[in-house]
């Protein structure tokens, strides 16, 4: 895969909420066993409103995981100092608890409090997720709230290609956000998408293809929508809240958060029914 970075689809703002304003957190531990939805962003961070010292834990992050260089430190709760995309894995895992109850979330770090990744590391994160589960490891849904721009003339990545199709035979699912750019440019790995057997869906933010968010990349290669304006509720970036509020914040990453939790949900479903 080419290097470079990747960035996360979330618009640089948000707005504050009031804690009242938000829905109530769903029952947990669930019925059933859980589906797993793999959050391949910038960690998620402890919050309030996910259930707390509970087995199964709703969010984990594996040990031992995948070895990765992310590209830098995020020192935000000692400094003060909250970049842009602090918390971005946070807010999609708020997303995948209202959208999927049933659900778990594993966190793997790639991307910095800047919202930056390196290309070189993603295809060794799904290395190592295609062990994990050949190891007896569950995931059902990969989530890829990132991207980048597809370079004139360049082929989609034969590494990263190949692990999804490998990953996707083992019924593994990916969810990747279309981006922010008001583009029809493809973006990588959102554009995996337009190959029928992918098991790639991209999302863009909008009600319908018809009926999209201005800043919502789009084209024939975008196969899904969902809302992805002021949808996501959590953290609130601030020192004085250390990341304990709540915030509503935009873009096609929290678009793809909704699929994701939409895609764990039916998965629980599935396993409800067969077990009776």
């Amino acid at each position: 895969m080419a290097s470079g970075l990747k960035t996360g689809h979330g618009l640089v703002s948000w707005e504050i909420v009031r804690p009242r304003a938000m829905p109530p957190a769903p029952p947990w531990p669930p019925a059933v066993s859980p589906p797993v939805v793999v959050v391949l962003d910038s960690g998620v961070k402890r919050h309030p409103w996910f259930p707390q010292a509970t087995d199964p834990s709703f969010w984990f992050v594996p040990d031992p995981g995948p070895s990765l260089d992310v590209p830098s430190a995020d020192p935000a709760l000692k400094t003060g100092d909250f970049g842009a995309y602090w918390g971005h894995a946070t807010f999609l895992a708020g997303l995948i608890r209202l959208h999927a109850p049933a659900a778990r979330v594993m966190s793997v770090k790639l991307m910095n409090d800047a919202g930056k990744i390196d290309d070189r590391e993603i295809v060794p994160a799904l290395g190592w997720l295609m062990k994990y589960i050949e190891k007896g490891g569950v995931a059902d849904v990969v989530l890829m709230a990132f991207g980048r721009e597809k370079k004139p003339g360049e082929a989609n990545p034969h590494g990263l290609t190949r692990l999804i199709t490998e990953l996707g035979r083992k019924g593994v699912k990916f969810v990747a956000s279309a981006g922010n750019a008001h583009s029809d440019k493809e973006t990588i790995p959102a554009c995996l998408a337009a190959d029928p057997q992918s098991p790639v869906v991209s999302v863009g933010a909008g009600i319908s293809a018809d009926d999209r968010e201005w800043y919502s990349n789009h084209g024939p290669w975008v196969r899904s929508w969902r809302p992805g304006t002021v949808v996501s509720v959590m953290p609130l970036t601030g020192p004085g809240d250390r990341g304990n509020g709540f915030a509503l914040w935009s873009g096609t990453s929290f678009s793809a958060a909704i699929l994701a939790g939409e895609l764990a949900r039916e998965r629980a479903a599935e396993r409800a029914a067969r077990a009776g």
